[in-house]
Parts: C-alpha cells; structure tokens; sequence
C-alpha cells in the first residue's frame, strides 16, 4: 500500500524487510505514477485490508491519498503476538501491524501515541543500561524506532480512526542472534503443549529432575538480578513472558531480551539519582496511566505480579508438573534469589527495608485482575483491561501466615 502521508512518524524502511520484493514494487510505483518522495510505501496485514483498510478508508482512497498496490510485501511467518509476523526475507526482523480485532478485551491496532511512547521507553531504557555496566552483557534491546503511522492533519494522536494504519520494523540486535545462541520467550516455559515441556527440546529429550531444577535456578537469577538492577535505576520493563525472551548460550541461560518499550514503567526520584529526565510520555488526558509510578512500592509492584506471579510462577508450574519436581522447592529457590538481588541493588537503605518487609513479610502481595476486568469491559476496546487486588505473599508458607 501506498499513502501520501499529511505526517510521517518515521520510515519503515521496508526495503530491508523483503530484499526481494524491491524491483516489482519499484517497477509498479513507475507504471502507476506515484513517486516515492510524495508517497510512503507500507505493508498492510491482508485481513486489515479487506476489513478495515477498504471499507473504513474509502475517502482516503477515493481521493489518491491511499493508494492500494498490488505487490506484495513478502513472506512472513506467524508468532505467538496477532500483529507481529517474523520475515522470511530478512532473519532478525519482524514486522508490527494493526489488526482490527479485539483479543483479551484490548483493540490490537497500532496507535501513533503508542509507537512515540516506544520511542521514549526505549530511550529511557537504553540511558538506564548505561547505568549499571553489569547490564552490558546481559541485556538486549530490539531496536524499535522504524515505523510509520497515518496522521491526518484534522486528527490528534487519540483518535480511534488513524489507529487502523502503521507499521512498525522491529530488529533484533545482532549480539543476541550470534552463532551458539538461541532466543525463547519467557512464556515458551510456562506452558505443557501435548504434555511435554519446551526444556527437553532445549536440552534434550531426556532432562532430569536435577537439570530442570538447575535450569529453573540459572533463569531465575538471571531475571531477578536484572529486573533490580533496572529497579534501582528506576524502570521496569515488560516483565512477562511475551515481551521477555530468554537468550541461551550453547543451552545455558545468559542475557535477556526485551522487546515493545511502550510500557516501560518508571519511578522518576530513582531515575533523578542517575541524572535520566522524564521520557516524556504522551498520557490521554483525563486517564489514569500505569507509566508513571510515584512510589517504589508501586513500581515494584510490575515485579511482583508480571515478573514473578505471571511469568516465573508459570514456568515453576508447569516444571513441576513435566519433571516432578515439588513447586515448593521452587519457590524457595525463587526467595532465596529475590532477597539475593534485592540486597545486591543499590538503593537508598530506607526504601531497600520497606520493600524487604513488602516481599517477603508482608501477609498478602498486590495481584493483577485480569478476568473480572474483562468481563466487566464496556465500550470501545482500548489498553486491555486489568485492575490490582490482593492475594497471599507466595514466600510466605501457609504456617506462617496470619489465621
């Protein structure tokens, strides 16, 4: 597709996506007329197009604003993510497409205020990896800044209509795709497909109790030192399981990996401490936002529920289920490693204290609410829908806890 673009966000640069498609499309740009400078070429989901694009779009295209090409932009492999696809033409990039339907309560299209927030996220988190030079080999960012979205000049960054059409190039660093490392999402290890565990494919059909055991402990270390390292800069990244991929080196967990910095979430007195400024994210007015966190406890909390509840919980689970392993062992490894970074993290000691007794004394732990929210969702899907409740500490045993 091609769009004379009222305002560009950023290029797709999607002659790196598909090589191949290259002079096909540079041939159908000729014989149609449309020279590059004034039209952005940009790939469009197939199921967008016939659904949202020409139906919802006919003014744009009635008018030659929108230009429908009939080249196709390559071939691309589907992932666990509805917008985002892996390029068979290039290895290391994927490409982020709005998709008009609703998923766990949430509208997935592709917003422009949402891919200049990335923008911002992913400043301020590489300004943060500067911080701490431990950080250096055992985090990887993708690259996110290539990406265009439809602005018209008589719309703002909060209307639904221009959400419909963007893209966004995605590369993943090259430290992280050399020879003898391999990159899993976190969320490949919280789950049992046909009965059997991602780890025997990882390390070998055959892993025992032990191995599963010592691969939990090695994951766990690396994600916990890494998450309060970023937490005593004063951000928290995507810490579930989609968004956190672990890379493996010759089968031993070393670094990770994050991608989609539009909700990197920040505790401005912590990143002040290491002369970072605020990112300055675009916030709908008259809503509440999660990006901004005015205490540590309410940043810690993104630990607490995605980090730990969510993401290392499901892999504990299903571990001991596949290796029979007692998910209490597990727990206590997790304990032992959370107090571990905490004390390792160099934070203001009074802060450092109240956060000891909220993970690991305190009765209950604040939870994410997914379900209730969902049911009780109404109107235009938007952000997908969650709230906060309270449930038991998990590093507590049922002995210790108040009757």
């Amino acid at each position: 597709m091609s769009s004379q673009a009222p305002r560009t966000a950023g290029p797709t640069h999607s002659t790196r996506l598909a090589p191949p498609r290259v002079p096909p499309l540079r041939g159908e740009l000729s014989l149609r007329g449309l020279s590059r400078p004034e039209y952005t070429v940009i790939p469009v989901h197939p199921w967008q197009l016939e659904n949202r694009i020409r139906p919802g779009f006919g003014r744009e295209i009635a008018e030659g604003t929108i230009v429908i090409l009939d080249t196709q932009a390559g071939a691309f492999t589907a992932t666990s993510s509805v917008r985002t696809m892996m390029s068979a033409d290039a290895p290391g990039l994927m490409l982020k497409l709005p998709i008009s339907v609703a998923s766990l309560g949430a509208a997935r299209y592709l917003p422009v205020v949402k891919l200049m927030n990335g923008l911002a996220g992913e400043r301020m988190f590489r300004q943060a990896l500067a911080c701490d030079e431990t950080l250096a080999d055992k985090v990887h960012l993708c690259e996110e800044k290539r990406w265009w979205g439809y602005m018209p000049p008589t719309m703002g960054l909060f209307d639904e209509h221009p959400r419909h059409l963007a893209a966004q190039l995605r590369a993943f660093p090259p430290e992280a795709l050399r020879a003898g490392s391999r990159i899993v999402p976190m969320s490949a290890l919280g789950v049992l497909p046909q009965g059997k565990h991602f780890l025997s494919e990882l390390l070998g059909a055959d892993v025992t109790e032990a191995e599963a055991i010592r691969f939990y402990a090695q994951t766990a270390a690396l994600f916990l030192e890494v998450a309060l390292r970023l937490f005593k800069i004063g951000i928290v990244p995507e810490m579930h399981g989609q968004n956190c991929c672990l890379v493996l080196r010759n089968g031993v967990p070393s670094s990770l990996l994050f991608r989609d910095h539009d909700s990197v979430r920040l505790h401005q007195p912590y990143l002040d401490r290491h002369g970072i400024g605020d990112p300055g994210y675009r916030i709908r007015p008259g809503y509440g936002n999660s990006l901004y966190n005015e205490t540590p406890e309410k940043l810690m909390f993104y630990i607490q529920s995605l980090g730990v509840q969510v993401n290392l919980a499901s892999i504990m689970e299903s571990l001991a289920e596949a290796y029979g392993i007692p998910v209490d062992a597990l727990w206590d490894i997790t304990e032992t490693l959370m107090k571990d970074a905490l004390r390792q993290a160099d934070l203001p000691a009074p802060d450092k204290e109240r956060l000891s007794r909220l993970l690991f004394d305190a009765e209950t732990w604040p939870t994410k609410l997914v379900i209730r929210p969902l049911l009780e969702t109404d109107g235009v899907p938007g952000a997908m829908p969650s709230g906060k409740g309270d449930g038991h500490n998990p590093f507590l045993s049922p002995a210790d806890r108040k009757r």
